[in-house]
């Protein structure tokens, strides 16, 4: 199956449990993200969903240093780096009435590992998100 993101709109709720410092900080987030796309399959001998949307929920402990790591950092760059698990669900609203790929169009449960680049640009705060999972079958 293949997914086409047009646009993803996401908000990442965290709870600090440990602050190192006022720039170093563990926490557990949940990047949640809500996307409109397409899901097809890759060729005729695939099955699998198709539809529109998308839905990711995330749960990860992440390490964060320098800006966005507690709310007294002062630093202007920052990363941070986590993993945990991740719900995956793709073609929310199906366009196929056939029973066999409705029932085939579940939603799973994957391990996810990611990465992000923290910085400011003038006033706004600024994020690179890179994230990675791996769907064991």
């Amino acid at each position: 199956m293949e997914f086409i993101s047009f646009v993803s709109l996401g908000v990442e709720p965290r709870y600090n449990l440990y602050q190192f410092n006022e720039n170093a900080a563990i926490a557990i987030a949940a990047p949640m993200t809500v996307g409109f796309g397409q899901a097809f399959e890759q060729n005729e001998d695939v099955e699998g969903a198709r539809g529109f949307g998308n839905f990711q929920l995330p749960l990860l402990l992440k390490f964060y240093l320098g800006t966005n790591s507690t709310y007294e950092s002062t630093e202007d760059f920052g990363f941070s780096a986590g993993a945990g698990f991740e719900y995956n669900k793709l073609a929310l609203i199906p366009t196929d009435e056939n029973q066999r790929i409705l029932d085939a169009n579940k939603g799973w449960i994957m391990p996810v590992f990611s990465a992000s680049v923290h910085f400011w640009r003038g006033s706004s705060p600024i994020e690179i998100n890179f994230k990675y999972g791996k769907l064991y079958n």
